[in-house]
């Protein structure tokens, strides 16, 4: 037993010898076998002996360790990077080829610049793409790239070759294959007027397109049907077929003066029928009236003067004639006065003195000098 399991050794008891005594082949033979078979067990440092069985560092480092470079070969720690966390490689990594494209296995280079197309950079106007491949089945003549975005928006661009079949079509006059168009439709310039028109029918025939430079006059702002006048800060447009007729702008820092007058042959030639000032306001100078769903709308001048702002309404009981009533509230002025039986009983008359009249009170006098159950007076004027 040369070692323990703790990797002691110890030699076996037998060994001791005694002074005065001979030595016994069994204290001399069995010591010996014993430190051959603990020798046998120890490793050499020239690398002669290898190892039997796994060792164990006990947390203790090997130091000192050359490179690895064989595929069995251990490897120092500036050979390897930790892989816990971010991991630098100043060498190549190089990994097979995938076989299963559902897995996280990594991709090799070769492999991905073969199957995928870069994702482009997003800036404040664009979106990044997310896939892109070539559809060279829905015309094969002319294949197209399609992009789809990181939200699922498809794209489809035409190469040249479509485009210059699609010019080349248009220019001879040929249908181009977009959906209502007329075959045999193109542009062109009628060198009567030099103005553009569409020529259709293998241009035997053309038709004038409804914008037709000849109707306005850049340089001056005349128009066939109207004429435009600006000068000197003022905008007009007038009619031609009825001259009478026109609109007026004019910039103007005078409350009461028009900044937008528009004039009419009604009544009488170029009338001004209405006017808009400076100040915001809207004068109607014609006969006209202002309307709201064909009914005219009253002006304050169509509201008859009333002698105050406040009427007043209260009643008094029993009244006697020629009493004296005062008024709820003292006026600026005398108001006008008057008043309502409203008993229960037979209608009498009653009439207010007007002479007597202040902006306080009043007298009343009923008829017959009777005295009446209840009376409702009203006044009508401005309160003090």
């Amino acid at each position: 037993m040369p070692f323990d399991a703790n990797g002691n050794y110890t030699l076996p008891t037998i060994y001791i010898a005694i002074p005065g005594e001979v030595i016994k082949s069994t204290q001399h033979n069995t010591p010996f076998e014993d430190v051959q078979a603990a020798l046998n067990n120890t490793l050499c440092r020239d690398g002669r002996t290898p190892w039997t069985g796994n060792q164990n560092a006990n947390n203790n480092k090997l130091t000192g360790l050359a490179k690895g470079t064989n595929s069995t070969d251990a490897v120092r720690m500036d050979q390897v990077a930790t892989l816990d966390g971010e991991t630098d490689f100043t060498g190549k990594v190089t990994v097979q080829d995938v076989d299963d494209w559902t897995s996280n296995e990594p991709v090799p280079a070769k492999q991905a610049d073969g199957r995928y197309v870069q994702q482009g950079i997003t800036s404040n106007n664009d979106k990044p793409a997310k896939y892109a491949w070539l559809d060279l089945t829905t015309e094969s003549d002319y294949p197209r790239l399609g992009v789809q975005d990181t939200v699922g928006a498809t794209y489809g661009f035409y190469g040249i070759a479509k485009v210059n079949a699609l010019i080349g079509s248009c220019l001879a006059n040929n249908n181009p294959g977009i959906s209502g168009a007329l075959a045999g439709t193109s542009l062109c310039v009628n060198p009567d007027d030099d103005l553009p028109y569409l020529a259709y029918n293998g241009n035997t025939e053309i038709a004038a397109l409804a914008l037709d430079s000849a109707k306005v006059n850049k340089s001056d702002g005349s128009m066939s049907a109207l004429n435009v006048q600006i000068s000197g800060g003022l905008f007009q447009m007038t009619n031609t077929g009825a001259p009478g007729y026109a609109t007026w702008y004019r910039p103007t820092g005078t409350a009461t003066d028009g900044v937008l007058d528009i004039y009419s042959n009604v009544g009488s030639t170029k009338a001004n029928v209405l006017r808009i000032t400076a100040d915001g306001g809207i004068n109607i100078l014609g006969s006209g009236t202002f309307q709201k769903n064909g009914s005219e709308v009253a002006l304050k001048s169509d509201i008859p003067s009333l002698p105050g702002s406040t009427i007043l309404t209260w009643t008094v009981d029993n009244v006697v004639s020629m009493s004296t009533q005062a008024l709820p509230q003292t006026f600026k002025s005398a108001p006008v006065v008057w008043c309502q039986d409203i008993s229960n009983t037979d209608v009498h008359y009653a009439v207010i003195k007007d002479e007597t009249i202040t902006t306080t009170n009043f007298q009343v006098q009923t008829g017959s000098n009777v005295t009446i159950p209840k009376l409702r007076f009203f006044a009508m004027g401005d309160i003090a």
